[in-house]
């Protein structure tokens, strides 16, 4: 079995190679496609794909998407999430996270 992974822009999908053909890996919502999004949820948690991409509207500023297209730029970009908080042995609490805004 051989496995591939598309890294996409707007969204991204796992497929397998077996037995001669090819299928793709549903994700845990059941859909084929996984929007390419990151997030920080009200609480600190991180949210991935369709949980990400709805909260963009409202929370732009705890929201990722289209960080594809700064990958191998010819300028000088740089992007970062920190936070501060508590950390204990079974989980992170942030206090307060904030993410950095790839510029040229």
């Amino acid at each position: 079995m051989i496995v591939g992974i598309d890294l996409g822009t707007t969204n991204s999908a796992v497929g397998i190679w077996r037995d001669g053909r090819s299928e793709l890996i549903p994700n845990a919502l059941g859909d084929l496609l996984t929007p390419s999004a990151v997030g920080i949820g009200d609480k600190g948690e991180v949210l991935v794909g369709m949980a990400a991409r709805d909260r963009q509207s409202t929370h732009p500023q705890l929201t990722a998407t289209a960080f594809k297209r700064w990958i191998d730029s010819v300028s000088s970009v740089s992007a970062s999430c920190s936070f501060s908080g508590t950390v204990s042995p079974t989980r992170t609490v942030p206090s307060r996270w904030r993410f950095g805004t790839p510029s040229r």
